[in-house]
């Protein structure tokens, strides 16, 4: 079968070194984000600020969980402090996330995309894993970022290969947004 793009082909790989070189434990740690964020600011280090997550079942925590479509309706429409940054809080490669713009006269306004209706949009949210879909403050860029790599959000991933030694880290990927 033909690849749509280089995106696809990035995507398999990458599923397919994972599955050879990651042992379980570990990739549920890369694979669920509201795992990873709160193990990262149990040890100190920044994240993003969580505001609440669409799941159906509770994840453990204070976050704010929103179970069913009113709920997340009721949210959405006391929301002051748009814009709100939402994805799956399981999986990769950023192609489910969403920035909302706000709520007006029942319908959802996301940036890039067309405005919805708030039952249409909580229909709609991909959930692959069961794991829920988390709403998160908008980060944006130092300026010193800005300027070598415009206002996009971009990260810095570093692949760490567990060896008999050690650790050692393996590759340092700057993914600049475009």
């Amino acid at each position: 079968r033909g690849v749509r793009d280089a995106a696809t082909v990035r995507e398999r790989c990458q599923r397919i070194l994972e599955e050879m070189l990651v042992d379980d434990y570990s990739r549920f740690f890369s694979q669920d984000k509201l795992t990873f964020y709160r193990l990262a600011a149990a040890a100190g280090f920044p994240v993003p600020k969580l505001q609440a997550i669409y799941a159906p079942v509770p994840r453990g925590g204070n976050l704010r969980r929103l179970a069913n479509g009113a709920e997340l309706g009721r949210f959405l429409e006391t929301w002051q402090d748009f814009p709100l940054y939402g994805k799956p809080s399981f999986g990769g490669f950023g192609r489910r996330n969403l920035v909302i713009r706000g709520v007006a006269e029942g319908r959802v306004e996301l940036v890039g995309r067309e405005a919805m209706p708030l039952g249409k949009f909580a229909e709609d949210l991909p959930d692959p894993a069961g794991l829920g879909f988390m709403f998160m403050e908008v980060l944006r860029p130092h300026e010193q970022v800005v300027e070598m790599a415009g206002s996009s959000i971009s990260g810095l991933r570093i692949h760490v290969l567990r060896l008999r030694s050690g650790p050692c880290i393996y590759r340092p990927v700057w993914k600049i947004a475009r």
